[in-house]
């Protein structure tokens, strides 16, 4: 009978893989860099959606949203590590938006991805492509 590796009791979650990216910019975003958190994850009832879509909501909308010092917005997609990175139709939608207005939008689903987006974009003090080995 053949054995089955055993299952990792805590796999890597998407709100795991955003709170160490939130971390990253808490302690290294560059001085005075703007950015922020979307709170669309998570399920609620129909009427609290339907309040939040009037509050202004944009569902598909990335889960961090960062603006770079010559006031150019950038957003960032952080997909579960190991899963498939496929975009559902809204956060699809979203994307298009982004590159019609010329803004940045990557998908990251590594701590280490996201830590050479955001470097790339300018928004952090070190950029992790640099780093001495």
């Amino acid at each position: 009978m053949k054995r089955s590796k055993p299952r990792d009791p805590r796999p890597i979650r998407e709100h795991h893989l955003q709170e160490s990216v939130v971390q990253l910019l808490r302690f290294n975003a560059i001085p005075n860099l703007i950015w922020y958190a979307a709170s669309n994850a998570g399920k609620r009832s129909p009427r609290t959606a339907a309040f939040m879509k009037r509050m202004g909501m944009l569902v598909g909308v990335a889960d961090l949203s960062i603006v770079v010092p010559n006031g150019r917005a950038c957003f960032l997609e952080l997909k579960r590590p190991g899963k498939s990175i496929e975009l559902r139709e809204a956060q699809k939608d979203f994307r298009h938006l982004c590159a019609r207005n010329g803004a940045p939008y990557e998908v990251a689903s590594t701590f280490e991805e996201a830590e050479a987006i955001l470097g790339c974009w300018g928004a952090l003090r070190i950029d992790p492509m640099r780093r001495v080995a």
